[in-house]
């Protein structure tokens, strides 16, 4: 899905996004595979994934804090 993100010339795809976080993700300690099943089955991925939410329009850093807070979440309960 390629879609224009405001600020620049170019067009974000919700993959770049993807690769982006995951990478992220990996950072952390994380490895590559753990990291791409803990996005793809977050609720900020199905909230990215749906057009109508209009969440591939955020950055990147954006989108990776909401899931962090959605990780958090679910800690705490």
């Amino acid at each position: 899905m390629n879609v224009y993100h405001g600020s620049y010339t170019r067009t974000v795809t919700v993959e770049e996004i993807t690769k982006s976080i995951v990478a992220a993700i990996a950072e952390s300690g994380i490895d590559r595979l753990t990291a791409i099943n803990l996005f793809y089955k977050s609720d900020t991925f199905s909230h990215l994934a749906d057009r109508q939410t209009s969440l591939y329009r955020k950055t990147w850093q954006e989108i990776y804090q909401m899931l962090q807070r959605e990780f958090q979440n679910s800690k705490e309960q």
